[in-house]
Order: structure tokens, then C-alpha cells, then sequence
């Protein structure tokens, strides 16, 4: 064979696998440069986060039998983090629940969170602290009866700690008014979601928590999950209002995470909503790992849709493990 048909059929064979060739570049640019899949981390309990500082700050509660504690991590792009440190150490026996950082005018910072020892009732209590990762001052017990809370200062100054009533008979969300951080106003606590039978807070179990309170469009809404915490069944839903301590309207489109809307987003619950750097809505939230009871828990996040909430929408399409692009970082 001389060289030139030699060449030839060099040609002819590159150009017969051009096609393919070019269906990698076309999926490879078709790919975001910067990409995340669900699950972000894992295993984790039941998370809160909170943006502060240009940092995105994660705390989980952990342990009870031998080192009860919460576990902190921050990032600034929702998708790594850094590895976790033990703060606020509880003392042997100790049970821990949901909790949640908040930063008051004076720049003093806050942590709330639930506990019980040794089977006793569980209680909200408060710490304060001059940094994340303390250390903590005890400020007491504020709520009995209660865990999952979450502050909020409304437009006009008012703080409001809102909370699952864990009595016995209730399961609801309540909301009680705050004359300071650490001091519970004279004013009586009021239900302001309690949990309707034969929906997704019913499943066997009629229950809602973990509030989280977000304003949007000048309205307040209320995300929150229902039903038993342990099944695949448990999903999330919101409802909102014009004013902090109601009356709550319940989302016509609930639940927003579910397994049943959502094939693999098992019990999404403890719902976080921070904003990245462009300003986009983001869930921050556990789901489990599978449909069987119990498996482990694991950190999830989705972008959220808030471009209807002054008509009272709030959606959002989980990714369900699915590449997708990342969060904008906050720096």
C-alpha cells in the first residue's frame, strides 16, 4: 500500500467516528462546570442553617447516651463543607433536638434548642454565646413541653420563638411572643397549626414541627413537616399569613417534598431556606436514605421557587438525586 492510499483511509476512518465524537463534546458542554447530586452529606440528623456573615453555618444534634452535642459545619456554596466540630456539650443522657442560631440587634448571638434528660419532659432552652462555636452561657428554659423552635424578629421589632407543643393531645406548631431573648412575654402561647386527619400530617400519626418562618412579598410563611417522622411518608408543607402569629393559610399545592409527589425523596424534613450569592431561594433539608424505617438520614438541598409568593405560592422540584447546577457561592 503506498502512503497516499494509506492516508486516505486514515481520513476515512477519523471522519467515521466524528459523530460520536462529537456527541461527547455536545454532552460535555451541555454539562453545568459546576454541578451538584443530592445527597450533599451524609449521615446527619435533623439539620438547621442558618447565613450569617457571608457563611452558611449548619448545626445537627448528635449522640445522647455517652456525648450529646451539635455538630457544626460551615461552606459558603451549600455543596462543601467543612468537617464537623462538637459544640455545646450536654451532659451524659442527654437527649438533643432540632435547633437554631439567631443573631440579635446588639450583635450578640443565640442559639435555641431542645433537650430532656433522663425521660423527663422535654424543654426549650436558650444559650448565647460571642461566636458559632461558643462558648455557650445557659440562659435557661424558656418553653416546657416543647422542642424544634425557631426565632424571629417581625418588620415592626417583635421577636417570636416558634415551636412543636410536644404535650401530650397537642403535636401542633405554636407561637409564643418574646419581650427579649431569653424572656417569654406575658402574653399566652397560640396554636397556629395544628395537624388535620387523613393528609400527609396524619399517616398513622397525626403530627407537625420543625417550623421555619420566612417573609416573602410581605407575607410570613410557615414551612413545616407532618406526620411520622420515621416513615417515608413524612413530607413537607407551608402555609402563610399577613401577619407572624396568624391566622396560617395552608398551600394549596401541599406537600411541597414528598415521596408520593417525588419517587426517592424519602421523609423530607427540618427545613432550612437560606439565599445564595445571587439571591435564589434554597431548601436546605434531611431526607433518608431509602423507604425502609429509620434508615439514615442524609443533607439535602433544592432550589426553591418563591417567584409566586405574593399570591401565596411557594414550589419547588426536587432533584431526586439528579445532576444539577450548584448554588451561586457567596463569595
Amino acid at each position: 500500500m503506498d502512503q497516499t492510499l494509506a492516508t486516505i483511509i486514515t481520513v476515512q476512518l477519523r471522519l467515521r467516528r466524528l459523530p460520536a465524537l462529537l456527541c461527547v463534546v455536545m454532552l460535555w458542554l451541555a454539562t453545568p462546570a459546576f454541578a451538584y447530586q443530592n445527597p450533599i452529606l451524609g449521615p446527619i440528623n435533623d439539620p438547621d442553617c442558618v447565613q450569617m456573615d457571608g457563611v452558611y453555618h449548619l448545626i445537627e444534634p448528635e449522640g445522647g447516651s455517652t456525648s450529646a452535642h451539635f455538630n457544626y459545619r460551615t461552606s459558603t456554596d451549600l455543596t462543601h463543607w467543612s468537617s464537623p466540630v462538637a459544640i455545646l456539650k450536654q451532659p451524659k443522657g442527654t437527649a438533643l433536638w432540632q435547633g437554631s442560631y439567631f443573631r440579635d440587634t446588639d450583635g450578640t448571638l443565640y442559639l435555641y434548642y431542645a433537650a430532656v434528660a433522663d425521660g423527663h419532659v422535654k424543654t426549650v432552652h436558650v444559650a448565647k454565646a460571642a461566636s458559632f462555636t461558643g462558648p455557650f452561657t445557659n440562659l435557661g428554659v424558656i418553653v416546657t413541653g416543647a422542642i424544634d423552635p425557631y426565632p424571629l424578629r417581625d418588620a415592626t421589632g417583635t421577636l417570636w420563638l416558634y415551636y412543636k407543643n410536644d404535650l401530650p393531645g397537642q403535636k401542633g406548631i405554636w407561637v409564643q411572643r418574646m419581650s427579649g431573648p431569653a424572656t417569654v412575654a406575658a402574653q399566652p402561647a397560640t396554636e397556629i397549626l395544628h395537624p388535620v386527619p387523613s393528609t400527609f400530617e396524619d399517616s398513622g400519626y397525626l403530627s407537625v414541627e420543625g417550623p421555619t418562618v420566612i417573609v416573602r412579598a410581605g407575607l410570613y410563611f410557615l414551612l413545616y413537616s407532618g406526620g411520622p417522622f420515621n416513615k417515608a411518608s413524612y413530607a413537607v408543607g407551608y402555609a402563610y399569613s399577613r401577619e407572624p402569629d396568624g391566622p396560617f393559610t395552608r398551600g394549596d399545592n401541599n406537600p411541597i417534598l414528598s415521596v408520593t409527589a417525588t419517587p426517592d425523596v424519602f421523609s423530607p424534613g427540618a427545613v432550612s431556606v437560606v439565599q445564595d450569592g445571587a439571591g435564589a431561594s434554597w431548601l436546605v433539608y434531611r431526607q433518608r436514605q431509602s423507604a425502609k424505617l429509620r434508615s439514615p438520614r442524609v443533607l439535602a438541598i433544592d432550589l426553591m421557587d418563591d417567584s409566586h409568593a405574593g399570591d401565596g405560592i411557594l414550589s419547588v422540584n426536587p432533584s431526586s438525586g439528579s445532576v444539577q447546577p450548584d448554588p451561586m457561592p457567596l463569595r
